[in-house]
């Protein structure tokens, strides 16, 4: 079929001027498409424009690292803040723990207590920082989260 398509469009471009290569030539410079012939009588599919379609996928390559670099971010901001409540939970069931009157004899466990409060206090506050440092990337007005 695709022969049969090329000779009916050779023979009727044949008939309108004689030269198959010089109506496609005459239609693309009228419509603004001026492609170079390879010599076939064909039209190259080389793109003499000011590289639009190049641009084109630079754009969307682009706009592609773009979104996933802030779905990374946003999973990051997400985690880091389920992190964050996990940690205010367990020091706030140590915080009820302290209050309790059979615990305030049991030294060891006031210990283990505070020591796993500590380190949760510790924890929370580099967490805090990361929390700060991808809410402020996320919310970036420039663009630039790469």
């Amino acid at each position: 079929m695709n022969a049969a398509y090329q000779s009916t469009k050779t023979a009727v471009n044949t008939a309108s001027s004689g030269n198959p290569s010089q109506t496609a030539a005459k239609d693309q410079s009228q419509s603004g498409q001026v492609r170079p012939s390879d010599g076939s009588g064909r039209q190259t599919s080389k793109n003499t424009g000011s590289g639009g379609a190049v641009s084109g996928a630079a754009d969307w390559e682009r706009q592609k690292q773009l979104a996933a670099a802030k779905r990374k971010l946003t999973n990051e901001f997400n985690r880091c803040e389920e992190d964050i409540k996990v940690l205010e939970e367990r020091n706030a069931e140590i915080d009820r723990q302290f209050v309790i009157p059979e615990n305030a004899t049991n030294s060891f466990l006031l210990n283990e207590l505070t020591r796993e409060r500590s380190e949760n206090e510790q924890k929370l506050e580099a967490l805090l920082e990361k929390w700060e440092e991808l809410y402020e990337k996320l919310n970036d007005d420039s663009g630039s989260m790469l």
